[in-house]
């Protein structure tokens, strides 16, 4: 028996903010899934149109190969990775040698060469020095 205050109400045409698991679709209903089909955002449709760069078997001229002769110019000795990496983008940048950090003693150094003649690593070096630069050639270990 129900108490003369509550009465039997039917709450289907009021809506609720209640979060629930939606049930389980009868045999032969129809539901709606998510499109498998995934669109692209912008960037991705930019990254999706360069074309593939095949990778060289030799490599790059502006790499650095420290076989490649015993001299190098050394742009700098820097105490973390980020520091190395931005000089290292402005050398990059401003000229056309291979460089490369090498990580010794603790410290991350810049360096570009390695050169086979002892004039080339000279004109690596005047060029950096001419452009404000810090720079000296160093002779690898053997």
């Amino acid at each position: 028996m129900l108490e003369p205050d509550l009465q039997p109400t039917d709450n289907s045409s009021e809506k609720t903010t209640e979060n629930t698991a939606p049930s389980e679709p009868d045999k032969g209903e129809i539901v709606d899934e998510p499109s498998a089909e995934k669109t692209e955002t912008p960037e991705e449709k930019n990254l999706n149109n360069i074309p593939e760069q095949p990778v060289a078997d030799e490599p790059s001229e502006f790499v650095l190969d420290i076989n490649a002769g015993r001299y190098f110019v050394q742009a700098g000795a820097f105490p973390n990775e980020k520091m190395a990496l931005e000089r290292k983008e402005k050398i990059d940048f401003a000229f056309n040698y291979p460089t490369g950090i090498i990580i010794e003693d603790g410290y991350y150094k810049l360096r570009l060469g390695y050169f086979a003649i002892k004039a080339d690593a000279r004109s690596c070096y005047n060029e950096l020095i001419d452009n404000n630069f810090e720079a000296f050639i160093g002779i690898k270990k053997n």
